[in-house]
């Protein structure tokens, strides 16, 4: 079963459709359609209301999925995260999960930008990350990141990373 996406998409001009989240309402941004692809536009500056201009000199290479969900996903959690805390071993001993989009492409970033990264922490402290190009995909990385004093099956973490994930603003966004 599919969760219910975040997210509601709307036409603003031909083949460039606005984000918004259904949490809060905030509009976060724009995806175009190129091709056999979908961008996020990504905004350098400006023009009136949430009107970002596009290809402005050193702008990055513009993110391009496959799905307009896959764009749309990745975009609405800008600044976000899905969370999930788990027991290791012993039930007093745990550790959350936090999934986030990486919009970051300093040469200093831990993973790819447009790729999805699962952080785990330790109370505040960061212990560990994995980077997978698919929310799905980090979800799982980051369960087995957790897991790996213990052998969890397959189907295990498949369950585990299906459930239980809240999307939340993303409490101590990271630069990556």
């Amino acid at each position: 079963m599919k969760a219910e996406s975040p997210y509601v998409v709307c036409d603003d001009m031909p083949g460039r459709y606005a984000v918004q989240r259904k949490c809060d309402g905030i509009v976060v941004g724009y995806i175009l359609q190129v091709a056999d692809s979908w961008e996020i536009e990504e905004p350098t500056q400006l023009e009136g209301p949430n009107r970002p201009s596009r290809n402005a000199v050193g702008q990055s290479k513009p993110l391009s999925f496959k799905s307009h969900d896959d764009a749309a996903l990745f975009l609405c959690m800008r600044g976000r995260a899905y969370q999930k805390i788990v027991s290791i071993e012993d039930p007093a001993q745990s550790l959350e999960i936090r999934i986030t989009p990486n919009f970051d492409d300093s040469p200093w970033s831990t993973c790819l930008r447009g790729h999805w990264k699962a952080t785990l922490f330790d109370g505040a402290k960061s212990v560990g990350h994995c980077c997978a190009d698919s929310l799905e995909g980090a979800k799982r990385e980051g369960l087995r990141k957790a897991y790996y004093t213990t052998s969890l099956p397959e189907y295990s973490l498949q369950q585990m990373s299906d459930e239980g994930w809240m999307d939340t603003p993303d409490p101590a966004p990271q630069s990556s």
